[in-house]
């Protein structure tokens, strides 16, 4: 019986994490605030040259829980071009997913200090089963048709503006698959960033969108000291909180973090660990004081 019970929440978490979320959105985890790239492919232009690596895993109290494994790089072509690719590997109890992203953006500047990015993400990715890993569902129809339905090609739509002290965006998660039909809504996020004294910056945050039919929304915060050490918090409407830390050390990267389900604490929470470097930082910029008249 409780083997069959983990099989139920097996299935039911493999349709949560790899259909209603990529793993670049999901509820859990707080490294896509720390960088704009995981999360909306029109943060693919802006940053720099950088190679990366990353391990995910979440609802960590159930067996066979999901894990993620992923490595990329995003390539600046010019000022206002990039372009990356991406390779993850996916596996959750007796499902597996691979799948490779292809992306590019575009930045064009409005006026002084402003900017929309526009980018597009193409991934194909392919699901398998080991049946022999649950042989209590081998005469199930969803379980014996899930190896025709893939490979599937998915695209990734998004758009942002951004300023000095200001970025607004909004983007497809998952956008259209290869049916042409549209399948997982849109999410939007507004962050403003204060400056304080001695270098530290405080910017908070509010997300929410429609993914697959459902509502969602979301407050997070990101504290960061010299651009070189940043605190991000997060909140999210399935009664997720997390947090997380990143240093920034010249060229490399590294960032991870925790979060909790306290509506469902039986299934646990995850962690994610972030690894980059960079190849061509850009040359940091002093900001204004804008002095009172």
């Amino acid at each position: 019986m409780r083997k069959l019970a983990s099989s139920f929440l097996l299935i039911a978490a493999f349709l949560i994490t790899s259909e209603s979320y990529s793993q670049q959105l999901t509820p859990y985890g707080t490294l896509f605030l720390q960088y704009d790239f995981l999360r909306n492919p029109a943060g693919t232009v802006g940053e720099s040259s950088i190679f990366y690596a990353s391990y995910q895993n979440y609802l960590t109290k159930i067996t066979g829980s999901p894990e993620n494994v992923f490595i990329g790089g995003i390539y600046q072509v010019v000022d206002n071009v990039g372009v990356g690719l991406e390779i993850d590997y996916f596996t959750e109890g007796a499902f597996t997913r691979t799948a490779i992203h292809l992306k590019g953006a575009y930045k064009y500047q409005i006026g002084r200090d402003h900017f929309v990015r526009f980018g597009l993400e193409g991934r194909v990715m392919n699901h398998r089963l080991d049946e022999g890993n649950l042989t209590i569902y081998q005469h199930e129809p969803l379980l014996r048709d899930i190896d025709k339905v893939y490979p599937h090609v998915y695209f990734k739509a998004g758009v942002l503006y951004n300023r000095e002290d200001f970025q607004m965006e909004l983007f497809i998660p998952e956008g259209v698959r290869n049916s042409f039909d549209i399948t997982e809504g849109f999410y939007s996020m507004v962050q403003y960033t204060f400056y304080t004294v001695d270098d530290f910056s405080i910017t908070p945050g509010i997300g929410g969108g429609i993914l697959s039919g459902e509502g969602v929304w979301e407050a997070n915060g990101k504290f960061g000291y010299a651009e070189q050490f940043f605190l991000t918090t997060r909140y999210h409407s399935f009664g997720i909180i997390s947090a997380g830390l990143a240093f920034h050390l010249k060229q490399l990267r590294i960032a991870t973090s925790f979060g909790q389900n306290f509506k469902h604490k039986s299934i646990g929470g995850n962690y994610e660990l972030f690894i980059a470097y960079d190849f061509n930082m850009p040359k940091k910029k002093r900001r204004r004081i804008r002095k009172r008249r």
